[in-house]
């Protein structure tokens, strides 16, 4: 450690308390680096301090009490994170963290809460430069957000360079905003879309409703022998079931009002973090004629085994989305970890790199988004948050998600519920399985070794238990190893813990559906943990992964058709016909990118506008029933 200066001293501080926190931080650096007891005399007058040390990060968060500090150079460490570790240095006018390891526009924006910085530098010819320094649009969007800078990286910046990066940062916000309201108004409209056809179904409910009870009343007014009082019961029972169909009918619709903020939230957060980034994480949602697509359909069902699904009622796959994953701060930290491991000039070092899946972790669901966007997470992180603590990944799609689709049989098994509806609407019970979703990664398999105190996996286990449960033999925890185990009696089928994530690079996402053996699949539609819908029809069919290919390229006409039936539906009750038209049709999803959610609406659609009048099922019920009521108008009026 080297103190350049300490000349011009400040007031010393009022509060003793802050003075002995300030002398054990520098004490504490000053056991670590090693430099003169001068300094320890006057600590509140500190202005430059020079460090020099590895994994300083770790310390920086001892520097927060030198509030007079003005320039800080701590160029050439292993830092990674600035997070809030300089906030309180308010009087820092020159910070050079050139040659560390800061590879996200994120630690730059923590530097915004510095209102006295004017000289930056991630880069200097002596240290040499970050990993944020090869982002795309770096220059831009350190000047936008850091206005006060006048030395960026060792040049000067001129006001024109200023208003250059202001202006290019202000047309892109505007773009992404514009994109942002296109969405938030669709989805606007389509929630009000939804609502009407939940109104007609309910419509239709209420009607049958009328009827039963017209029904009823014949049958008491001529109730007289025990064959019309198993007809009562009848109906009365048929009363209940519609009754307990409102409540199911109120419970999907809330399900698809959950649904659409779910795609709303992903799809606006997928801009935003696209404009904070500088366009340096995007995500490329793929076409089915692609060729980078139809390569990733193969690889997952070349790796799929129907043999190994029998068990859970799976018959085969289908591809939902490909969605491919820019990421170059990730995939800057992999290509230079790969550059320092393998010669990339010898074409050779390509067989070192493998194709693996990461699934979903029932215990951490929502993980595999933050893998997306931030990568795989270091071993103590994982450990805190009761994660597997080094990087799983899979060859098979029975490894990827067996885990997944037990933790949802256990869930259903007590989801009396459910269990009653497919009682009463089928037969044979089976299972409607929620979408998969797994990550396509690329490895750089240096040395894979075998864990021989635990060489078997079991794939019904998620990562975190067999982690927690069977931790891997410490002594193959080498950086360049990758440790695996195998599924019992199946060699080929591996489970690898990657120790170091950085040789880990995610590349795509890939969401499928699971097509059953059951021939019931088209005749169901899950529409939520709790909520499966029929249809009354029973020629008609949902659309499922099942027939999907009948229906692919007709999809959208099947959508904007059902829009229609639904715009031009008359109700008879006042108060209900004061919906307005809702024009958005398919293409104006496809515009709007959240064409994710068409066939969940288009099913929603058919089942609202599925209707069963039991007057049309027997006519009789209405003529009857006025009948009844044209004799008691009759009886009053003599």
């Amino acid at each position: 450690m080297e103190v350049k200066n300490i000349d011009n001293p400040y007031p010393v501080f009022k509060k003793p308390q802050q003075i002995q926190e300030t002398q054990k931080a520098l004490e504490l650096i000053k056991t670590m680096n090693g430099f003169s007891d001068k300094i320890m005399q006057h600590p509140d007058k500190i202005e430059q301090i020079e460090l020099v040390l590895e994994e300083l990060d770790r310390m920086l968060v001892g520097l927060q009490n030198l509030q007079q500090l003005k320039q800080l150079w701590i160029a050439g460490n292993q830092i990674e994170d600035i997070r809030i570790n300089l906030d309180k240095l308010q009087n820092l006018n020159d910070l050079n963290i050139s040659g560390n390891k800061i590879c996200s526009f994120k630690e730059a924006l923590n530097l915004n809460r510095l209102p006295n910085l004017k000289q930056l530098s991630f880069y200097d010819p002596h240290f040499g430069e970050n990993p944020i320094c090869n982002l795309c649009n770096y220059q831009t969007y350190v000047l936008y957000h850091l206005r006060n800078i006048t030395k960026l990286d060792t040049l000067f910046i001129s006001e024109e360079a200023k208003s250059f990066a202001e202006a290019t940062f202000m047309k892109k916000k505007m773009y992404y905003n514009m994109r942002i309201k296109t969405m938030q108004r669709s989805f606007s409209t389509l929630g009000k879309l939804i609502r009407k056809a939940m109104k007609i179904k309910l419509d239709s409910y209420n009607e049958d409703i009328a009827n039963i009870q017209l029904k009823l009343w014949q049958l008491q007014s001529q109730f007289n022998n025990l064959k019309e009082d198993i007809e009562i019961q009848k109906y009365q029972t048929m009363k209940t079931e519609k009754l307990e169909e409102i409540g199911n009918l109120e419970q999907i619709y809330e399900e698809m009002k959950r649904k659409l903020y779910e795609n709303s939230s992903l799809c606006i957060h997928k801009l935003i973090t696209e404009l904070e980034t500088g366009g340096n994480i995007r995500l490329e949602e793929g076409k089915s004629n692609e060729k980078w697509y139809i390569s990733c359909e193969d690889l997952i069902k070349s790796r799929f085994n129907a043999d190994d699904m029998i068990g859970y009622g799976i018959q085969d796959l289908q591809i939902k989305r490909v969605v491919r994953i820019h990421n170059r701060f990730l995939r800057n930290k992999f290509e230079e970890k790969m550059e320092s491991l393998v010669d990339i000039s010898n074409s050779n070092y390509k067989k070192n790199l493998e194709y693996l899946f990461y699934g979903i972790d029932p215990n951490a669901p929502q993980e595999i988004y933050h893998v997306i966007e931030e990568g795989f997470r270091p071993f103590s992180e994982c450990k805190q948050l009761g994660l597997c603590g080094y990087t799983p990944l899979v060859n098979n799609i029975l490894g990827a998600d067996s885990a997944r689709l037990m933790s949802f049989l256990k869930k259903s098994a007590t989801n009396l519920q459910k269990q009653a509806f497919m009682k009463k609407k089928f037969k044979h019970n089976f299972n409607v399985f929620p979408p998969g979703l797994l990550l396509i990664c690329k490895v750089l398999m240096i040395k894979s070794v075998q864990d021989t105190k635990q060489p078997f996996f079991d794939h019904d286990q998620a990562p975190s238990d067999i982690f927690k449960n069977y931790p891997i033999d410490n002594t193959l925890v080498q950086e360049e190893n990758a440790v695996f185990r195998t599924k019992e009696n199946d060699n080929k089928h591996k489970l690898w813990f990657v120790i170091d994530n950085n040789l880990v690079l995610p590349e795509y996402l890939v969401e499928y559906n699971y097509i059953l053996k059951t021939e019931n699949q088209n005749k169901i539609a899950d529409f939520g943990p709790n909520n499966l819908g029929v249809l009354d029809n029973p020629d008609d069919e949902f659309i499922s992964p099942k027939n999907f290919h009948v229906y692919k390229n007709e999809l959208n006409n099947i959508y904007n058709a059902l829009c229609e039936e639904i715009n031009n539906y008359q109700f008879e009750n006042i108060e209900d016909l004061k919906h307005p038209n809702l024009e958005i049709k398919a293409q104006d999803l496809d515009r709007a990118d959240i064409s994710l959610i068409k066939i969940p609406l288009l099913n929603y659609f058919k089942f609202c506008l599925s209707r069963s009048f039991l007057y049309e099922l027997n006519p009789n019920i209405l003529t009857e029933a006025n009948e009844i009521s044209l004799n008691e108008e009759k009886q009053q009026m003599k």
